[in-house]
């Protein structure tokens, strides 16, 4: 099961979803230091899963704020380290298809046109 890792300086890495025994215990530990996460629906099939104290203990995501621009989530900026996963119709968290990963690393790697301000606007 695949997930994609987007860490504050703009490093983008697969993670095997169940590595840490669990989906939860693997996106605590990535996202959280071990502490609990909150999930952003981005599309009907992409989740970004993130630190549920970020905005007070992490610096900005760029990265992930881009990412999220392009999925029309433009009212806030992302902190700390987020964790990109999919989903099943019952809400269940689930890996990455290997064409989505190649997706969501394209969109992670090529800068923004709007980037004077990481709430506001999309880049396309």
């Amino acid at each position: 099961m695949h997930a994609l890792l987007i860490t504050t300086d703009g490093t983008a890495e697969v993670i095997n979803l169940t590595e840490k025994g669990s989906k939860l215990a693997t996106l605590q530990h990535y996202c959280a230091s071990g502490g609990n996460v909150d999930v952003v629906r981005l599309t009907s099939q992409l989740d970004m899963w993130v630190d549920d104290e970020g905005m007070y203990t992490s610096d900005i995501n760029t990265t992930a704020t881009r990412v999220a621009q392009r999925f029309g989530r433009c009212h806030q900026p992302y902190f700390g380290p987020v964790m990109l996963t999919g989903f099943t119709d019952n809400g269940d968290t689930t890996g990455l298809s290997i064409d989505q990963v190649r997706h969501l690393l394209d969109l992670a790697s090529t800068p923004s046109r709007n980037t004077s301000h990481p709430g506001k606007g999309t880049s396309e």
